[in-house]
């Protein structure tokens, strides 16, 4: 399975202790990919295309661990607008997800 998202709609508040992406500017989803491969990433101001499949963001947390991805993104500084959650890669043998 390539690619999984999580979608939150909602402003997030607060600071965080994880590691941000290396620059916070927006990137096509191949940078993105080529990147981020094998990493969970928080992504933030998030466009789509015309068939509502993501084509950008910005990175801002990113991390091994999907647990920790989630519990640092409630603490991101910012007033955002569409935000996601997202695997780049494929998932290890072994990891299963339930959508």
């Amino acid at each position: 399975m390539r690619g999984v998202w999580y979608y939150y709609n909602r402003g997030i508040n607060g600071n965080t202790n994880i590691r941000f992406g290396d620059d916070r500017m927006y990137k096509p989803m191949e940078e993105i990919q080529r990147e981020y491969d094998g990493l969970w990433v928080f992504m933030i101001n998030c466009n789509k295309n015309e068939r509502g499949s993501i084509i950008g963001g910005e990175v801002v947390l990113q991390s091994k661990s999907m647990g920790e991805i989630l519990r640092n993104m409630v603490s991101y500084d910012k007033n955002v607008s569409s935000t996601y959650v997202r695997y780049i890669g494929e998932l290890p043998e072994g990891v299963a997800l339930l959508l």
